[in-house]
């Protein structure tokens, strides 16, 4: 082989390794992992079971493929501490690393995988109803750590989850943002909100109203970006919640590994193929449960309409709402659900002067 030929064929080698190696990340296959063992995350108390099982969801687009899976956790009924603090694990999650005025207090915390995120005993609501017109993930260089949902200056914006507000206030190229913190730990934003209708510290239900939707910030048109956090770290939404059919979590008990708390390994422009490591869940605590760090006031009731107190048992608690029909008044409402007015128009995202149509729902439980 003369100099010439040698120096070509070098040449291709080269190229060929440079190609092998700059494949495209994001497009790599789907594959389905076998159970295996890993390694749990959760603090060694009397009171908890734990396994080292755990088994897969796959979420592949718009197809939902389910293996070996079964409705036991659904099932199960489990022991409250208090209305928000509702597990032993969570019983200073309202104290511990609490900053009402930085955005990010987890500063010096070092996350451990798999992240264990408990959604038992919550409830979800749709922030808002709309297009998600970008999803978590890499998009125009740099990573986008949410999703945004189209929506009209004005709409209403309400709570995930059951929480406290965190931090409420203008941030950045955020604009007006909302952080609220939940049971379980995890951390829900809202932001380039218009208008914010709570502050910090204040106590809020699912689909309770807690701005209204707008185009603050570093924001090119009007729309809600919604992130969750687990100590700081964003997490992919769409791992956590299905926001195109169900509309609720995608599983009661969910293990997170850094693939999902990487926007790098996701492009913002098309839906990820999520694949759910879930597990058998850890009991929750219901024999002489640790104090709570914080204690809120109630946000369940029972049928006789008394207040339910720490360490009752009660059900998956369901959002109740109210049709308004002719005649109603905000008063005659408030009545009938034993809720103040002002908790009603809170609730709502309305004022005491607001007019009622016939038809509209009202969140009162």
């Amino acid at each position: 082989m003369n100099s010439g030929s040698t120096v070509i064929f070098c040449f291709f080698l080269l190229l060929t390794s440079f190609v092998t190696q700059a494949q495209d990340p994001f497009d790599e296959p789907t594959t389905v992992v076998e159970k295996s063992a890993i390694v749990d995350t959760l603090p060694e108390l009397d009171t908890f079971n734990h396994t080292s099982e755990y088994e897969l969801i796959i979420l592949d687009g718009d197809t939902l493929l389910r293996s070996n899976i079964t409705n036991e956790l659904y099932n199960r009924n489990f022991s409250k501490v208090d209305p928000i603090s509702k597990t032993v694990v969570a019983r200073d999650v309202f104290s511990a690393n609490w900053s009402t005025t930085e955005f990010n207090p987890y500063k010096n915390e070092i996350i451990s995988y798999p992240i264990a995120i408990d959604f038992r005993n919550e409830r979800f609501t749709m922030p808002i109803d709309g297009l998600i017109t970008s999803r978590y993930g890499w998009r125009r260089g740099r990573a986008h750590r949410g999703i945004d949902i189209d929506l009209v200056t004005g709409d209403n914006v309400r709570a995930a989850m059951d929480g406290k507000v965190r931090f409420a206030k203008y941030y950045g190229g955020l604009g007006r943002v909302v952080v609220i913190r939940h049971n379980n730990g995890l951390e829900t934003i809202y932001a380039h909100l218009s208008k914010i209708l709570v502050k910090p510290n204040d106590y809020v239900i699912s689909g309770q109203v807690i701005g209204k939707g707008g185009n603050t910030g570093k924001s090119r048109g009007s729309h809600l970006h919604f992130e969750a956090r687990y100590k700081n770290q964003a997490i992919h939404p769409d791992y956590l919640f299905d926001f195109d059919k169900k509309k609720n979590f995608n599983n009661l008990y969910l293990l997170v590994d850094n693939r999902w708390a990487d926007p790098a390994k996701h492009r913002a422009y098309k839906k990820s193929n999520i694949v759910l490591n879930t597990g058998q869940a850890p009991l929750m605590a219901v024999n002489n449960p640790l104090p709570p760090a914080a204690t809120p006031p109630p946000i369940a009731v029972s049928d006789s309409g008394q207040s339910i107190s720490a360490g009752q048992t009660l059900p998956l608690v369901e959002k109740k709402y109210h049709v308004i029909a002719k005649g109603d008044t905000l008063y005659k409402i408030s009545k009938k659900y034993n809720i103040s007015i002002k908790d009603l128009c809170s609730f709502n995202g309305i004022e005491k002067s607001t007019i009622l149509k016939i038809g509209k729902r009202l969140l009162v439980e």
